[in-house]
Formats: structure tokens, C-alpha cells, sequence
């Protein structure tokens, strides 16, 4: 994979590690339609998948899994799916 760019798109992206230590790969650019936080972490900014009540109540930036954007991912069955 690419540091900057989605390998499939060629999209700039944002690399983060969740809290539970798997990484993720985010849009650029924090959109209020996002369901992300960043959240301050002892090991410094982590990402969290926010339920729905969590949404509700955030105050801060949301972000958007790039998986959720990008028009040429790759589904479980190896195929490309396009927007």
C-alpha cells in the first residue's frame, strides 16, 4: 500500500491507527457525514469507529473511512466494485 495515495484510486488518503492497533486508512480531509474520531490516546491519536449514540453526541471532526469513498475497492471476492 501506499503511504499517501489509495493503490487503487490514486486519492490522497490519511493513515491511522485505531485503538486497537490495526491500521486505517482515512479520507483526507474531516467531512461532518464521517462516522471517525480521532480520539487523544496515551500513545498519542487513535482512531474510533463511533456507534451511533456516540455520533449523536460528538462534538468534534469526523472522518470517512476511505473504504467507504473509494470508487475501485476491491470486495472480499477479489472483484472491483465501481460508484
Amino acid at each position: 500500500m501506499s503511504r499517501n495515495g489509495c493503490q487503487w484510486c490514486g486519492q490522497q488518503v490519511r493513515w491511522v491507527r485505531t485503538e486497537t492497533g490495526r491500521n486505517m486508512c482515512l479520507d483526507p480531509r474531516p467531512t461532518p457525514g464521517g462516522n471517525v474520531a480521532l480520539v487523544d490516546n496515551e500513545g498519542g491519536l487513535r482512531a474510533r469507529v463511533l456507534s451511533a449514540a456516540e455520533l449523536y453526541d460528538w462534538r468534534g471532526q469526523l472522518w470517512m473511512p476511505h473504504i467507504a469513498t473509494c470508487p475501485h475497492v476491491r470486495t472480499r471476492t477479489g472483484t472491483t466494485r465501481q460508484i
